[in-house]
């Protein structure tokens, strides 16, 4: 029998790891993790300041459509999300690229959301020194601001990324990961807008 007859077929590829996915499961977990603590130190807060008989924010302060209009629009980027995801899976580059682009557009929309409700409250940090309604909801929605902006850049990475072909469906790793973080933007933002803006 000739040597390459009874030659060993060529060994398997190696499975890719999935560092990208457990780095950005881990942080998503960290990032919830930080936001439950401070949705904590709120909630406790505003019943201590309550059962006292301090108003926590003056009547009207807060109003409900700029809060309803950010969830909605985050429920789109969910959906747009999906696209990307279901595109990659089938090789279809072009319609993941616009889904991308479509959910960059709707975080940009949150961040500037996010400035007009500021504003639109007419809060100040210091406004009432007896309550630390103001100071807590700055932090928590401050901060969910950043993590939007941590997303966005993630997402634009993975555009970047994807529009270079190096993401198909036998490779998506990065599509994956950046859904991951998003759909966590997105689960923390419901619960501020449950727990600060609805109840207040």
């Amino acid at each position: 029998m000739d040597a390459e007859m009874l030659a060993l077929p060529p060994a398997a590829e190696a499975p890719r790891p999935r560092t990208l996915m457990v780095g950005t499961v881990l942080a998503s977990a960290s990032s919830v993790m930080f936001f439950f603590a401070l949705f904590g130190i709120y909630i406790s807060q505003r019943q201590q300041t309550r059962a006292a008989g301090i108003e926590w924010f003056p009547e009207g302060a807060i109003r409900l459509p700029p809060g309803g209009m950010m969830m909605m629009t985050l429920v789109l980027s969910a959906g747009t999300m999906a696209w990307v995801q279901q595109a990659i899976k089938n090789d279809d580059r072009r319609s993941a690229l616009i889904a991308l682009a479509i959910t960059m557009i709707f975080g940009g929309s949150v961040i500037n959301q996010t400035v007009f409700y500021w504003n639109d409250m007419q809060i100040g940090i210091n406004d009432n020194p007896l309550s630390d309604a103001a100071m807590l909801m700055f932090t928590i929605t401050g901060a969910h601001m950043l993590m939007v902006i941590v997303g966005l850049v993630f997402i634009f990475l993975t555009a970047m990324r994807a529009l270079f072909g190096q993401y198909n469906s036998q490779q998506a790793d990065g599509i994956h990961a950046a859904a991951f973080f998003w759909y966590s933007v997105i689960a923390v933002y419901s619960v501020i807008w449950f727990a600060i803006y609805i109840t207040k």
